[in-house]
Formats: structure tokens, C-alpha cells, sequence
């Protein structure tokens, strides 16, 4: 299945990805460039002081990432996070609303691609940034184990 329609299937609901349930995770628009998702932030989110854990934007972030290079690839490949950094720009309070979630790719390679996400809230005041490098990878035919 494509990455196309994956990310379709996703955001129709007919195909359930737990952890997005976990954090909220929507997935509001796709192209061959760019993927935006929301996040509403909730309690459930948050630390003792009403703001939202960094893990959570950071894999808001690296989830968004990752699509921008999977929509890049062949069929049968898939992009995963070999690294990421993520800047934390100001906190994200529980109340804030909902936030967008915006990545496009930087560098697209046969083996190595490098995407960047942002997160802003409605107001487009920028929570973080992340730059992420990609490897590309391939399922190997009658086993479990990847193929960089």
C-alpha cells in the first residue's frame, strides 16, 4: 500500500493507527511535499504545571516527518528517523487549543532524506521545530528484517 493511501485511510478513519489515538493525532492534509496534522492538547498531555510533555511534541513532530519522506518513496519503501532535533521554542499549555503540525522535506535522496516539521498554534506563534534525517528502507521479501 502506498504511502498516499495510507494517509488517507487514516484520516477517513478506516485505518487505526493506536498511538495517534493515544496522543490525538489527526491527519488534516497530504501532498508529494508537504503533511499536516493537528494535535488538541489535553490533560492527558500534560505535566503538573499544565503544559504539554516535550515527548509528546517531539513525536507529534517526528510522526509528521517521517510521512513527508514516505510520500517521496517507491512502493514497498518507507522513510524511519535515524536522527532528530527538535528546538522547543515556548511551552504548549494543555489549553491552548488545537495546533498544527506542518513538515515538508529539506533533501530528498535514494537512501537518505532530511525533512523538517513544525508546530504552531492557531495563532501561529511557533511551539517547536524539528529537522529530521530519514533513512529509506525496504521490507525484505518472506522476512521481518529491513533493508537499508
Amino acid at each position: 500500500m502506498s504511502a498516499e493511501a495510507r494517509l488517507a485511510g487514516i484520516q477517513r478513519g478506516d485505518i487505526e493507527v493506536p498511538l495517534y489515538g493515544l496522543l490525538g493525532l489527526r491527519v488534516v492534509d497530504f501532498s508529494s511535499g508537504a503533511v499536516k496534522l493537528s494535535l488538541t492538547p489535553s490533560t492527558s498531555h500534560a505535566n503538573p504545571y499544565g503544559k504539554v510533555g516535550g515527548g509528546v511534541i517531539a513525536t507529534s513532530l517526528d510522526t509528521a516527518a517521517a510521512w513527508v519522506g514516505d510520500l517521496q518513496c517507491s512502493d514497498g519503501a518507507f522513510c524511519t528517523t535515524i536522527e532528530i532535533k527538535v528546538n522547543f521554542l515556548r511551552p504548549l499549555a494543555d489549553t491552548d487549543g488545537e495546533v498544527e503540525i506542518v513538515a515538508t522535506l529539506i533533501h530528498r535522496g535514494s537512501r537518505i532524506m532530511v525533512s523538517e516539521a513544525k508546530m504552531a498554534r492557531s495563532d501561529g506563534k511557533l511551539i517547536a521545530v524539528a529537522v529530521a534525517t530519514l533513512a529509506v528502507c525496504k521490507h525484505s521479501q518472506g522476512s521481518n528484517t529491513l533493508q537499508l
